[in-house]
């Protein structure tokens, strides 16, 4: 195990990294909800600041909502119990929340700090408790005691979600290698067509990994894998592609994969 491996003392695995960034957005708002009580309707109008403080609200709330639905598919919640739960359908679910989870991914299911730096996760969790205790004492940790860090047997699970984490960065990493790669093929005029088949063949297998250490989004890496072996496919075989359809290129030979 390298030391890339290795997760720093505060970091947690990716279900509780989210729980925890849920419940530090719930604090936000519950703080600043209070914090616009008591109302004054004599107060002045200049700037409408009852809308403006209504509507700072509705903007935490949607945080709220953001981290929740990233909170639930770390809990394995499917695109349909997302949809089921906002009373719409999976596909809505999918479109209102996909470039949230993809940016989760991006930085590797970990909170980061406002600098950029990865966040200690495990204090922040501590300090969620003490804040709930003041609110209501004599309740146990509201926070922490959820954890699945909570439980020393789990310290292997974090170990695994590191190098998940890892191996996510280098697929990512050769996934923009290839792309580039793919790109020079494509404009090259004396380019193998073999060499550039095996370019989107390398990505759909980054790809096929991908959905393995990154499952919030195994459907998404898993249809990118498809389209890259359609591709490679289309470039061995010309015949294999039908005309242009809605400008798109429609691939018939794998459908059925």
């Amino acid at each position: 195990m390298t030391s890339d491996d290795t997760p720093t003392p505060g970091t947690l695995v990716p279900a509780d990294e989210a729980f925890v960034a849920h419940a530090h957005a719930l604090r936000r708002l519950v703080n600043t909800a209070l914090e616009q009580f008591p109302l004054d309707q004599r107060a002045s109008v200049d700037g409408a600041p009852t809308l403006s403080d209504a509507i700072e609200l509705r903007e935490l709330a949607d945080e709220v909502v953001r981290w929740a639905a990233i909170a639930e598919r770390e809990r394995g919640a499917t695109w349909q119990d997302l949809g089921d739960a906002a009373h719409s359908s999976r596909q809505a679910a999918h479109e209102r929340w996909i470039t949230q989870l993809r940016g989760w991914a991006l930085i590797n299911r970990r909170r980061r700090t406002p600098a950029g730096e990865t966040a200690d996760t495990r204090a922040l969790a501590a300090e969620l408790d003490a804040w709930y205790a003041e609110l209501v004492p004599g309740e146990p940790p509201a926070i922490s005691a959820h954890l699945a860090a909570a439980d020393p047997r789990n310290e292997a699970d974090r170990h695994l979600a590191q190098q998940h984490r890892t191996e996510a960065v280098e697929l990512r990493a050769r996934l923009d290698h290839e792309r580039a790669y793919n790109a020079y093929m494509g404009q090259e005029p004396g380019g193998s067509k073999e060499s550039w088949a095996e370019a989107h063949l390398a990505r759909a297998e980054a790809y096929e990994r991908l959905a393995v250490v990154e499952p919030i989004l195994r459907n998404d890496h898993r249809q990118a894998a498809l389209k890259e072996r359609e591709i490679a496919a289309g470039i061995l075989d010309p015949s294999a592609w039908t005309a242009e359809r809605d400008g798109k290129i429609i691939n018939v030979t794998s459908r059925g994969i």
